[in-house]
């Protein structure tokens, strides 16, 4: 006899309550129900903390848009980069990314990038609430 059946013969033998399934059953719906709870209330949280991080890097750079007199070189460039190939979409990308690497005060960058961590811990918080699960 190994040890499982040691253990399994010492267990009491008289009938379990009907109700203790239920009991269970109820039990893990409850803490399902608190846990989902505090993730919504931190997601909310880091919703709201990542939006107030972010609000000062957004508002500059919404400050610093200037409109073109004419949409035709607006629309040659859209044309320009619609019609390009790949390594000219690439080099577009680090460009910009470069460009927005030397643009923004290091300052707004550690926030943003926290802000944006927030942000993303948030959505999927979030997520995991919408998706379908399977509970008892």
């Amino acid at each position: 006899m190994d040890d499982m059946d040691k253990y399994l013969s010492r267990l009491p033998h008289h009938p379990y309550p009907r109700e203790l399934s239920e009991r269970i059953c109820r039990a893990i719906r409850e803490r399902r129900k608190r846990q989902c709870r505090i993730r919504r209330i931190i997601s909310g949280v880091l919703a709201l903390n990542g939006i107030w991080l972010i609000v000062p890097l957004v508002t500059e750079y919404i400050r610093r848009i200037s409109l073109p007199a004419s949409g035709a070189q607006w629309l040659l460039n859209l044309g320009k980069l619609v019609l390009a190939d790949t390594q000219s979409w690439f080099i577009l990308g680090v460009e910009n990314l470069l460009t927005y690497h030397l643009d923004v005060p290091v300052a707004a960058k550690t926030t943003s990038v926290i802000g944006l961590a927030f942000l993303s811990v948030s959505a999927l918080l979030a997520l995991e609430q919408i998706l379908p699960r399977q509970d008892l």
